[in-house]
């Protein structure tokens, strides 16, 4: 059990961390130098902010990273591809904003199943314009580790499931900006 000393050291070094890291100024992480902006995502019918150094991975890149035919709709990488946001938007029957938090822990759970040596968090609330639920992984791959955190939301009655995945090693300044993003997700207006 650690001592109260400990326990208020390490909440102080999360609070600098996260007064460091503002989406609404430019970041550094590792070597690179991130710049935050509002995208538009109308063919998912929302926006939200994301680092501008990504770009929508589309032809042959898309198919090589990935493979499946099952792939998510929209794909946000960076040139050196270590940073990824997927976003897909399900059409299927209608999801209320009260049952995502089920909904997500079930794919955590599923997760978990099919990749037990992952690490897993609970899965919590982030408030944005809209309810979303989310959990954060680090996981095993064959070229390394990655840290990512799913999230899932109802726009506009559908699911929205995304996923942000970073280097583990870069997973403390990711999972406070990546909660920054998804905090200023906002519903388009419908068109007409």
């Amino acid at each position: 059990m650690p001592y109260g000393d400990e326990e208020n050291i390490t909440a102080r070094r999360a609070a600098q961390l996260r007064s460091k890291l503002d989406i609404s100024k430019e970041v550094e992480i590792g070597e690179h130098i991130y710049s935050f902006k509002t995208r538009l995502f109308p063919d998912l019918k929302f926006s939200m902010a994301a680092p501008e150094q990504m770009e929508e991975l589309t032809g042959d890149a898309l198919i090589l990273k990935y493979p499946s035919q099952f792939r998510p709709q929209m794909i946000l990488t960076t040139l050196d591809g270590a940073l990824n946001l997927t976003l897909e938007r399900l059409e299927s029957e209608r999801i209320e904003s009260e049952v995502i938090l089920e909904m997500v822990q079930n794919l955590r759970m599923a997760a978990k199943r099919m990749n037990p040596s992952a690490v897993y968090t609970p899965v919590d609330w982030i408030d944005a314009d809209i309810p979303v639920a989310c959990f954060e992984s680090w996981v095993d791959l064959f070229d390394g580790e990655i840290w990512q955190m799913t999230f899932g939301a109802s726009i506009k009655g559908m699911l929205l499931m995304g996923g942000f995945c970073a280097p583990k090693e870069q997973s403390q300044p990711w999972s406070v900006l990546a909660r920054q993003m998804v905090e200023t997700l906002h519903i388009l207006p419908d068109e007409g």
